[in-house]
This record gives structure tokens, sequence and C-alpha cells, in this order.
């Protein structure tokens, strides 16, 4: 959900299954990522916080194929300038 600070009505901004973090870069960027979980796929996606979901910026193979899992929380971190991003994974036992 989003609502201007300057006041008015909040408005749905995502809704996927499986999202399991979400970042936005700081401002003067608007640009915001989110990653979900779909079979053994990782997808990072880009999002607007007036349009929703855009397009697919990345996809990592998890679990079965790697051992790798996503972690939960804040995970999903960019970088100062907005132009990088990175998520940690963790190793299965």
């Amino acid at each position: 959900m989003s609502k201007p600070l300057a006041g008015g009505p909040p408005h749905l901004v995502l809704q996927e299954k499986g999202i399991i973090n979400f970042e936005c870069a700081q401002a003067p960027s608007k640009l915001c990522i989110f990653s979900n979980l779909i079979g053994n796929d990782l997808i990072f996606r880009s999002f607007d916080l007036e349009r929703g979901a855009g397009r697919e910026v990345m996809r990592i193979r998890t679990a079965t194929q790697t051992g790798l899992f996503p972690r939960t929380g804040r995970s999903l971190r960019f970088s100062s300038t907005g132009i990088a991003f990175g998520s940690s994974l963790r190793k299965q036992p």
C-alpha cells in the first residue's frame, strides 16, 4: 500500500504471490525491486509505486539445483547510488 504524504486515500502498489522481499533505491531514483520465489527460481522484478510490477531484472536458480535458498527479512539492498543491488542467500545444511 502507498499513501501520498500530502494526504489522500491509500492505493495498492503491488500484489504478487510469494513475495520475499522488496527495496527501493534512495531519492532521486524511483527504482524499486521485489523478489519472489516461483518453483526453484528466485526472481527479481522492478516495480513502480504508481504502476505496480514491471520487468524481470534477474533470475537465480535456487533449492534443488544449487542448494541456495533466499533469506527472509531485509536481504535485498541497493547501493547508495541506486545503480546496483544485491541479495543474500543461505546454504541449506
